[in-house]
């Protein structure tokens, strides 16, 4: 299953057949329809948070909820709307999907995984070729790195937004729309 962050709302959702389905609406549907519970909005929201921080701590019970969901859906369910006529599926190209980042968190990157870059913005600041080998350099210097921040990260048609201290070769990049996956995120 493959989880996005979706819509204005920022909800999640799920990737199934070219479609975008809302987990929690999802499972409300079918808590209401296959279970009777008389409270299914509120109930999915507990066991299938629409918020992907809150997805992430319900772990496996919330994973497992969404796919007993994703299931009857599409294989049982009479239609696609929700108890209270709540859409639950939208065509992947008609949603923003949104970078896969729960609000106000800081991704923490090893600097030893860009001594390619490293190696390239010394000769860059030297004005002359890297001598030596990037990767022991690196090493030598011990544990290091970096926190990417939110303002830094943007979703699979995000526009990546260049400071004006940029070089002209960046500058240049500047109005062009960058693509960004769940892998390079």
């Amino acid at each position: 299953m493959k989880i996005v962050v979706f819509g204005p709302d920022k909800r999640t959702g799920a990737v199934h057949d070219g479609n975008v389905v809302d987990l929690s609406y999802a499972c409300a549907k079918y808590l209401r329809e296959q279970e009777g519970e008389p409270s299914p909005l509120q109930t999915a929201e507990a066991l299938v948070p629409s918020n992907l921080a809150r997805l992430i701590e319900g772990g496996p019970r919330a994973l497992e909820h969404a796919q007993k969901a994703l299931g009857y859906l599409f294989a049982e369910a009479q239609n696609k709307l929700g108890p209270h006529g709540e859409t639950l599926v939208y065509p992947e190209a008609n949603v923003r999907i949104h970078a896969p980042r729960p609000d106000n968190a800081r991704i923490a990157c090893a600097g030893g995984n860009f001594a390619d870059h490293a190696a390239a913005m010394a000769v860059k600041m030297r004005g002359r070729p890297y001598e030596g080998d990037a990767y022991q350099e690196i090493r030598k210097a011990g544990f290091w790195g970096f926190w990417k921040l939110a303002r830094e990260i943007v979703g699979r048609d995000g526009e990546l937004v260049y400071p004006e201290r940029c070089s002209v070769w960046t500058t240049r990049a500047r109005s062009r729309s960058c693509s960004a996956s769940v892998a390079s995120t």
